[in-house]
Order: C-alpha cells, then sequence, then structure tokens
C-alpha cells in the first residue's frame, strides 16, 4: 500500500479546486453494465454546492436541501414531486451466525478475499492524469477483478463527493474495500474510472465500467434546487 502512495504523489494536481459557494460543481458518470455482449448504460448528472446537491439519472431527478432538512424526488416526464425528511440511517452489521446462512434463499452475495493491488500503469482519464491499479479476488463461487484509475485533487470536499457516487455504483462494501483502504489514507484521491469484472463455472462475465465523463466549475442556476413551478406535489 505505501508504494501505491508513493507513486500517486506524483500526480497533477488538476482538478478544480473549490473557491466558495458561487460556483456549482458538475460532474458527469457513465455506468455500463455488459452481459451476454449486451450493454446496459446508464448515465448519472450531479451539480453540488456547500448544503445542496441535485442528482439526474434518466427523467428522474434528486434535489438534496441540507439547509432546509429535505429531499425532493423529482418525475420530469410526469411533471410530478415528493417531498421527504433527511434521516440519518443506522448501519446494521451481519453477526458471524447470520453469514452462515448467505447460501440460504435464491440471492448470492460473494465476500471477496482480496489480494494485494499493483500499479499497471500511467494513464488519462477524462483528459486528466492518472495512474492505473489492478486488484483481484476470490469468493466462494466467484473470481472478481477491479481497475481503478485514480488521480489527486486539491479539494477533500469534491474528492469525497465523487468518491461516493463512484463507490455506490460498484455496490457492497466488500466490493469497495481495495478502494477504501487506498482513499482512506489520502483524502486528496479521486476515483477516476473503475472496471469491475465478475465471473463464475456457470455463468457469463459480467463486466462493469463506470467513468466520469465531465468533471468542472459551473455558474450556479437559481433553480437548479428547487422544483418547477409548474410540478405538481404527488399523493
Amino acid at each position: 500500500m505505501r508504494l501505491i502512495i508513493f507513486f500517486l504523489f506524483g500526480l497533477l494536481n488538476g482538478v478544480p479546486e473549490q473557491a466558495s459557494d458561487d460556483f456549482v460543481f458538475y460532474i458527469k458518470i457513465t455506468n455500463v453494465r455488459n452481459y451476454m455482449n449486451l450493454d446496459r448504460t446508464t448515465v448519472t448528472e450531479m451539480w453540488t454546492v456547500t448544503d445542496k446537491s441535485c442528482t439526474l439519472i434518466n427523467q428522474m431527478k434528486n434535489i438534496v436541501r441540507k439547509d432546509l432538512g429535505l429531499i425532493y424526488l423529482i418525475n420530469l416526464q410526469a411533471k410530478t414531486y415528493s417531498i421527504d425528511s433527511i434521516q440519518t440511517k443506522s448501519t446494521q452489521t451481519l453477526s458471524k451466525n447470520a453469514l452462515d446462512f448467505k447460501y440460504i434463499g435464491q440471492k448470492y452475495n460473494p465476500e471477496y478475499e482480496w489480494k494485494k493491488p499493483h500499479l499497471v500503469k500511467k494513464d488519462t482519464v477524462a483528459n486528466y492524469s492518472c495512474y492505473h491499479f489492478l486488484c483481484t479476488g476470490d469468493a466462494d463461487f466467484d473470481q472478481i477483478s477491479l481497475d481503478y484509475y485514480l488521480t489527486k485533487t486539491k479539494d477533500k470536499s469534491f474528492a469525497e463527493m465523487v468518491n461516493s457516487v463512484m463507490m455506490n455504483s460498484v455496490g457492497s462494501p466488500n466490493k469497495q474495500e481495495p478502494l477504501t483502504q487506498v482513499i482512506d489514507k489520502d483524502k486528496n484521491l479521486m476515483i477516476l474510472k473503475i472496471i469491475e469484472k465478475v465471473e463464475n463455472p456457470i455463468s457469463p462475465r459480467i463486466t462493469t465500467t463506470i467513468a466520469i465523463d465531465i468533471f468542472k466549475k459551473t455558474l450556479p442556476d437559481k433553480e437548479l434546487f428547487e422544483v418547477p413551478a409548474n410540478f405538481r406535489k404527488a399523493n
């Protein structure tokens, strides 16, 4: 792990630095899942400032207003919205006895034992210099490989936002483990791209590619974090 951090110190600090709420950070991420040579693509766009964020996926928009303690869920196609409150959810961990029953039923959640990551090469994603690492893991029935591309930024809050979106796209905490170990050591590291390949003896390989297309600072739009006036509240 020390070797990884050593290489990352050499990255260019070219990622935009947050100055104030006069600017909004914008990020666009593309998620492509390939199974049996068929692609399923999801595009996520996100705008954020200190106490507000807006996420757009297809025709669904999610506005989080920390300043108001509210979340607005907006259906752009139906022109409707609903309101929820921001609540802190408690995290629950399974006991060792509970893990013994993970194969019962229809759903199997593999727990991977990860090997040490290694540096593949210096690379470029979204026009930013980065380093490409590879980490592999084994579960009872699955094998996984995780390629990830890291860069450095001066803005820790922006890196935290981007990393949160990227890691949530990966899935379970166990799958996130190699990434978590690296970015927890250096809060200035930002994930630009992830390629996950999962395979087992009885099914075709599943490849998921999550990549940042754009990230930049833009001027704020007054209506960006508001519900459109002509939208109706859903029951």
